[in-house]
């Protein structure tokens, strides 16, 4: 049982580590113009972060914030949590998300990566946080 256990676990580190390979090529900067994504890619497929079951139940609510590379198959990489809130709690689930994310070029022929950044949101409908809308509001500044 302990082998098949550290197998599993040793499949996931990889096929995770596999998932967020480094991109080593040249890319379009557009950290600083996010419309500037919008006139070369288009989301082709978005994943929900899975809710931590904790936070859930303790009804926190927060966000985070990435830095990553688009790349010429329209995949995340070099995915980087800039900030988040609160710390250490939504981090994990929100990388596992966004590493499945997939963008298509806006038109076809012309394909160039990215460099950009994104806020994942965790919000729960029957909780209005004002405190965590001010502190994900000033992510990044």
């Amino acid at each position: 049982m302990k082998k098949a256990l550290m197998l599993l676990t040793t499949l996931l580190l990889l096929s995770a580590c596999a998932s967020n390979s480094e991109y080593e090529g040249d890319y379009l900067d557009t950290t600083t113009s996010p419309e500037a994504l919008n006139d070369n890619w288009i989301h082709d497929r978005r994943v929900t972060p899975f809710y931590p079951l904790e936070a859930a139940s303790d009804k926190v609510t927060g966000c985070v914030l990435f830095s990553f590379i688009i790349d010429d198959a329209g995949r995340p990489r070099n995915i980087e949590v800039i900030d988040s809130y609160p710390k250490g709690v939504f981090e994990r689930e929100a990388t596992i998300a966004l590493s499945k994310w997939r963008w298509k070029p806006l038109k076809s022929g012309s394909v160039q990566p990215v460099a950009t950044t994104l806020q994942l949101g965790f919000n729960i409908d029957s909780v209005d946080d004002p405190i965590t809308e001010k502190a994900c509001a000033e992510l990044g500044d």
